[in-house]
């Protein structure tokens, strides 16, 4: 701290034998420091399970991925004791306990973040500036996939797609890779479906990466044909939630075996999916049996039979289809429920309010869907839901006889 008397944090510096520093950590050891710090991102620190972060010293280091990711609020926050201390004050003017350790925390707080914009000026540069960004480095992609954040997709016949993100691993390598979720039908009940992606560079590609072009991003990169940005700007344009109410309209009329005519294209899977990842040496191959869920996930060496990814065909028909959720993981040859040739992984149902804090009455939503219970005329919070909804049906095409996804 300034004054002295308490130390706030301790910096540690790692260096190796050639003199060169090769990390930093920092040991929180201030109370008040940690508290204010647990104000803005608590449900970040619980949605990783950290434990006891106020009660005991925590040490953070590089790249110091949660104060990056919430440094435009860490900043806001230690800045944010303009009238708070008059509004702590008693009537005969003295500061109460509480407010003198808030205050004691904003201070340490400013003095972290003076600290680490020493160690991380680039980084933290970009940080101040993620919101406006059209490009970026794609050392710093990273920065995007904050747990907790919408991102968009077409893994489906260019279909737009709401996800997620549940977890990012930051990684010196050149990919990038992170979890995340969107909502599924299994024929009886709305689950969550976990969905990794993988977004790599050659490795020596310093070139800006233009945020849109990915194969997935953050939706409030999203433009419209109208110059519009957002979620907001994304729903106007493709109308989600229209589509999401026909998805479940559907699945409820699913569960009496009803047969639809069809026109348009859909994706089906020839044979068992096997799903490549080339990285240097070494690749994953995921094998997904036609059982649902029974899959492994393996490091191997590198062969000439391992070079192809099996990706799902897609024809174009005039027929009858039946949509049958769970028939299709049992009987189709992937055996999952997959978005395109997006797999879905084995990932925990996090119930954190990072995860469901930004939908209202989530879990009492869920089971309405599947309750076929009149959802009743929505907010606007439970309109986002509909977003998370899949893009395609399951079932099977009479004339082609094939289980297929369906547009």
């Amino acid at each position: 701290t300034k004054e002295g008397s308490n130390i706030a944090f301790v910096v540690k510096e790692h260096w190796n034998k050639e003199k060169i520093k090769e990390k930093t950590e920092i040991l929180l050891k201030g109370r008040d420091l940690r508290a204010a710090m647990h104000k803005v991102y608590g449900k970040h620190l619980e949605h990783y399970q950290t434990r006891n972060w106020l009660e005991q010293e925590q040490t953070i280091s590089q790249p110091f991925t949660n104060e990056l990711w919430y440094w435009n609020e860490l900043c806001d926050a230690a800045k944010s004791d303009c009238g708070s201390q008059q509004e702590r004050q008693d009537q005969q003017g003295h500061q109460d306990q509480q407010g003198h350790h808030d205050q004691q925390g904003r201070q340490d707080l400013q003095l972290l973040l003076d600290h680490l914009l020493d160690i991380e000026p680039d980084r933290i540069k970009v940080a101040k500036s993620i919101a406006s960004l059209n490009r970026i480095s794609p050392k710093d992609l990273w920065l995007l996939f904050r747990p907790g954040t919408e991102v968009i997709s077409k893994p489906y016949l260019d279909e737009p797609q709401l996800f997620r993100v549940d977890n990012c691993h930051y990684s010196e390598s050149n990919a990038l890779f992170f979890e995340t979720w969107a909502l599924g039908w299994t024929g009886t009940e709305l689950i969550r479906e976990c969905y990794e992606f993988t977004l790599s560079w050659y490795e020596k590609d310093d070139e800006k990466l233009t945020i849109t072009e990915l194969e997935c991003y953050p939706v409030k990169y999203y433009t419209s044909s109208d110059g519009a940005r957002g979620r907001k700007a994304l729903e106007a344009e493709k109308d989600l939630t229209k589509r999401g109410k026909l998805f479940q309209k559907l699945c409820r009329e699913s569960k009496n075996g009803r047969h639809h005519a069809y026109v348009g294209e859909l994706l089906y899977d020839p044979q068992p999916v096997v799903t490549i990842r080339n990285f240097g040496e070494l690749i994953a191959r995921r094998v997904v049996s036609a059982n649902r869920g029974n899959y492994r996930a393996v490091w191997i060496k590198r062969t000439d039979k391992d070079q192809e990814t099996k990706e799902p065909k897609k024809i174009t028909i005039k027929g009858n289809i039946m949509i049958d959720f769970a028939a299709y993981q049992q009987y189709s040859p992937g055996g999952t429920s997959a978005l395109g040739s997006l797999e879905p992984v084995e990932g925990p149902a996090c119930k954190c309010q990072l995860c469901l804090d930004n939908t209202s009455n989530f879990t009492q939503w869920m089971r309405r869907f599947a309750a076929e219970e009149d959802m009743g005329k929505s907010s606007a919070d439970e309109d986002i839901n509909y977003l998370l909804l899949p893009a395609r049906l399951l079932g099977y095409c009479f004339d082609t006889k094939v289980w297929a996804q369906l547009h």
